[in-house]
């Protein structure tokens, strides 16, 4: 087979990005892209009791997109963030009620399965007129079910919004949520999953069949999109049409997807939309935060981040991971050989990981600066949006202007490449413009 036929070229993502908006905009089928405001959910069908908004999540997209839409509105809110470190919860609204300031490991799958399930029973004893909407990542979207039906909460009461994080959300290899829908037998997976949501879900209301242990309804691959077509659950994601740019989704998978509640929502956009007093407050809690390793805080990072050349940093999921150093200070290398002339170059690791670790003693030698792993790089960017990045797979390019990626490593550098289709399928077609792949020399 012709190489060229099988790429998808720029102009025609472009085309089929301005298709899509154009033709889903007008809310045919649930397919909602455009349809639905940035901060103005569905209407849940029972008006008579107050809504309570529950947020709980896990991964640092997830957390940010929760904690935009929680500083929309002034609703009783109940909130826990698994990754304590993305969002200064000493700044949380009067409103909110902070569930727990553990992190998910510390907590546990049981604890915060426990959790949510006694955030809802605590709400329905004082009002059992209450209304729900629930925020949650994809991958764990069982777990409100878990909560409203365990305690006999109506569906007409509750609405659950899923949020999309990275690699998971859009990638089609194994243990990602689209993965099990490639290949031939793609819709038989589907109804597959289907069916066993019907019982699972039923489980939980009637408290009879399968008992489904706590690790698997705290990060299941299998329910994210099939659960999208229930009635009161959307998913939202950034880029909804990557089921109709990658060439190996089916036409039968993409049919199922137009049936699906799936909403377009750009992070940025809804930040946009929010008050100034509440961006102010957003940027406060992200920003300025003790809890970040060196305690940068927006007056420090507004002084460093100011220099003389614009300022590239490297960033992404694996910078420094794993037992070479020497190999990533090899990446260093290219970067400074490739960009060191026209930018000044700093390093911003993994929320995961540690500014103190040995991998990155050689960077500190160069009187590279490092910015702490906490601070969330998507924010940086949209703070700072002369900051121009560049270095391994992540999410986070996914939440930038395309003009500020300026390269990513590539295949020959431990780690390198694009693992997230997404972020493969957008830079073949030159989305990011004049970004380059770097290579080991």
């Amino acid at each position: 087979m012709n190489e060229n036929n099988t790429k998808i070229k720029y102009g025609n993502v472009a085309l089929w990005i301005i298709l899509l908006v154009v033709l889903f905009g007008s809310a045919i089928g649930a397919f909602s892209i455009g349809r639905v405001s940035a901060n103005n959910e569905r209407t849940i069908q029972n008006n008579k009791g107050k809504t309570h908004y529950i947020y709980m999540c896990f991964g640092t997209l997830p957390i940010l997109y929760q904690s935009i839409n929680l500083l929309s509105h002034n609703n009783p809110s109940y909130v826990y963030f698994g990754r304590v470190d993305t969002f200064n919860l000493s700044k949380l609204p009067s409103n909110v009620t902070l569930l727990d300031d553990k992190s998910h490991v510390e907590i546990g799958e049981q604890g915060v399965l426990d959790m949510a399930d006694k955030v809802v029973k605590n709400i329905n004893d004082k009002d059992n007129t209450a209304r729900y909407k629930f925020f949650v990542d994809d991958i764990r979207v069982l777990m409100p079910f878990h909560a409203f039906l365990t305690n006999g909460i109506d569906s007409s009461r509750f609405q659950i919004i899923m949020v999309s994080d990275g690699t998971a959300s859009y990638n089609t290899t194994p243990n990602t949520l689209m993965g099990q829908y490639i290949g031939e037998n793609g819709i038989d997976e589907w109804n597959k999953d289907k069916i066993q949501l019907d019982e699972i879900l039923d489980n939980f209301k009637n408290g009879d069949g399968k008992i489904v242990e706590p690790d698997e309804i705290m990060g299941d691959l299998n329910t994210a999109y099939v659960a999208s077509q229930i009635q009161g659950v959307e998913y939202w994601m950034q880029y909804p049409e990557f089921a109709f740019l990658h060439k190996d989704i089916s036409q039968e998978i993409r049919s199922e997807i137009m049936r699906s509640n799936i909403v377009k929502k750009q992070p940025y956009n809804m930040l946009s939309s929010l008050s100034s007093q509440s961006k102010e407050l957003f940027f406060e809690a992200t920003l300025n935060n003790p809890n970040h390793a060196g305690g940068a805080v927006k007056s420090q990072l507004d002084e460093l981040l100011n220099q003389d050349k614009p300022v590239l940093l490297i960033s992404g999921t694996h910078i420094g991971e794993g037992k070479n150093p020497d190999k990533f200070d090899d990446a260093v290398q290219v970067v400074i050989d490739n960009f060191a002339d026209d930018y000044t170059i700093m390093l911003k690791p993994h929320p995961a990981q540690d500014i103190n670790s040995p991998q990155f003693d050689i960077t500190k030698e160069r009187g590279i600066a490092i910015l702490p792993p906490q601070l969330p790089m998507e924010v940086i960017m949209w703070s700072y949006p002369s900051i121009n990045v560049g270095g391994y797979n992540s999410s986070l390019y996914m939440a930038a202007q395309p003009s500020q990626v300026k390269f990513f490593f590539g295949k020959s550098f431990p780690n390198g490449g694009l693992i997230t289709e997404l972020l493969s399928i957008l830079y073949d077609n030159n989305f990011f413009g004049d970004a380059v792949m770097l290579e080991d020399s």
